[in-house]
């Protein structure tokens, strides 16, 4: 490990024995107990989207002498400051081959518009419930595990997760079809599904019962299994109650 570290910093044209032996040790186990951390972590996550305030924990999965280990806090320091790392490509190089996430925000995106583009793909839509959590299982991508796609959903709507300052993944949304306004979205559908009752049925006289079958190609995929029936009923009271203001 010191031969690597060694290499490492004769690449930049530094002296690794700039500093006297017993800091170099030190320095160098401190930087193989973050990356023994880092290599167990995306073992047992699949990823290194490590939150700011992730220890380790004291349990089997971890190494006793990696217990209560501030391995978010590291991290963080290496992506704000360089820690470890700075002016040490070798090193970096070792981070990136790893799959270390420089930009967490970033990667987050990434990982928001992979669920989405697969729940579209499943349901026909991207009118996700709020309470809706991703699956471990396929066809989600392995990467969208565990992710609450509807809390996320909610607050780029309300909070602009992810795109405020970023008008390129904005348009990275508009572009897959993302529902910004959750009510208008269901409106507008409500609507046109009325039209396609009436195209078949040759009326909009929709019984409470009707629920917009699964086996009818005359029917989008997005509506299908849709109580269009209690829709019309709730719309109807909705109307009858405003009037009755007026």
């Amino acid at each position: 490990d010191v031969k690597k570290w060694e290499r490492g910093a004769s690449s930049v044209g530094m002296n690794p024995y700039s500093m006297d032996r017993p800091q170099r040790k030190q320095s160098e186990e401190k930087w193989m107990k973050v990356w023994e951390s880092l290599v167990r972590y995306k073992k047992l996550y699949g990823n290194l989207v490590i939150p700011h305030g992730f220890v380790v924990p004291q349990n089997d999965q971890w190494p006793s002498h990696l217990w209560d280990f501030g391995l978010g806090q590291r991290v963080r320091n290496i992506r704000s400051i360089g820690l470890y790392v700075k002016n040490d490509p070798f090193r970096i190089e070792m981070l990136n081959d790893l799959g270390f996430v420089w930009d967490d925000n970033e990667w987050r995106f990434k990982q928001t518009v992979q669920a989405l583009k697969t729940y579209k793909r499943i349901y026909g839509n991207l009118s996700v419930n709020v309470a809706f959590t991703v699956p471990e299982e396929e066809p989600w991508p392995e990467m969208t595990w565990g992710v609450n796609l509807g809390e996320r959903v909610h607050n780029i709507r309300a909070h602009d997760l992810h795109i405020k300052n970023y008008p390129e993944r904005k348009k990275v949304l508009d572009q897959l079809g993302f529902v910004w306004s959750d009510e208008l979205w269901r409106f507008s559908h409500f609507v046109q599904a009325l039209k396609i009752y009436k195209e078949i049925h040759g009326n909009m006289l929709v019984p409470r019962s009707f629920v917009i079958p699964f086996d009818d190609p005359r029917w989008p995929r997005a509506f299908r299994g849709v109580r269009l029936g209690e829709r019309v009923l709730r719309w109807r009271r909705k109307k009858r109650d405003d009037n009755k203001e007026l």
